[in-house]
């Protein structure tokens, strides 16, 4: 990451926000200094074919994997997570998500600005967001969240789910252990 100034375009702010640019030339909303960890030598670009042998590993059939992956706009990036890393995951009330998706940080100030910019199906309402840890070393895959317009549709609350924002797919969440709150 460079704390340089970066030229953007495409690129307009409503608002005061701090953004950071990091040497795989993604652009982080909102990020932190824990952003300095998007560097080349620690991702892997995968192909969609590697992105699907990870997911059969893990035990997603042919249409769980693709729709997992059609959640990415772009590239999807593989690297390893380590146990006690942090995430924060975002919810309707504490408890209920799986942990599958996370960030690493807030992905939106309101719960408006988080469904917009996040993979949530239309019943997470993103009222809460919590810190969830990795409980184990495991193989995390991240990338910019894809717009979900069909989400839009059914939801019916005005939230257009622009995607945006940078997800982090952990080893199956709280489902097989691979975080805890």
């Amino acid at each position: 990451m460079t704390d340089e100034p970066t030229t953007v375009y495409n690129f307009q702010v409503e608002d005061f926000h701090t953004y950071h640019v990091c040497t795989l030339g993604v652009l982080v909303h909102n990020a932190g200094k824990n952003y300095a960890s998007l560097e080349p030598d620690k991702y892997t670009e995968l192909t969609q074919s590697e992105v699907k042998d990870i997911l059969k590993e893990r035990g997603l059939d042919e249409q769980a994997a693709q729709n997992l992956i059609d959640s990415f706009d772009g590239p999807i990036y593989k690297r390893e997570g380590f146990e006690g890393e942090a995430f924060t995951i975002t919810e309707s009330n504490a408890g209920e998500a799986s942990g599958v998706f996370v960030t690493r940080e807030s992905a939106g100030i309101t719960h408006t600005e988080r469904i917009n910019n996040l993979a949530l199906p239309p019943n997470n309402t993103a009222m809460a967001e919590s810190t969830v840890q990795l409980t184990r070393s495991q193989i995390l895959l991240e990338g910019k969240v894809a717009a979900q317009p069909d989400w839009a549709v059914i939801a019916d609350d005005g939230i257009p789910r622009s995607g945006g924002g940078w997800q982090v797919v952990t080893d199956g969440g709280k489902y097989n252990g691979a975080i805890e709150r």
